[in-house]
């Protein structure tokens, strides 16, 4: 097995981690504040309003630190096929 053949299998095993962080960062649900830490519903709509605001909020930045990680895979995958 050559040094090309070795390149490229890890450029593929990184593709593969890649892949699987831009799906868990699409995974991410879009839910209330409250229900991603496990608290009960508040009974005012204005509260309500507020926590969905804020849950959208915290799922967003849950999927953009996946889709950071996933695009750093991405970035080794391409480095490490340039040389083969």
């Amino acid at each position: 097995m050559n040094v090309a053949m070795v390149l490229n299998l890890l450029a593929a095993a990184a593709g593969l981690v890649a892949a699987w962080w831009w799906y868990k960062a699409s995974e991410v649900p879009s839910q209330p504040l409250s229900a991603f830490f496990g608290q009960g519903k508040s009974g005012d709509e204005l509260e309500q309003a507020r926590d969905h605001t804020a849950g959208l909020a915290f799922a967003a930045t849950r999927s953009a630190a996946s889709n950071k990680v996933a695009a750093i895979w991405t970035a080794t995958s391409v480095l490490l096929s340039a040389p083969a």
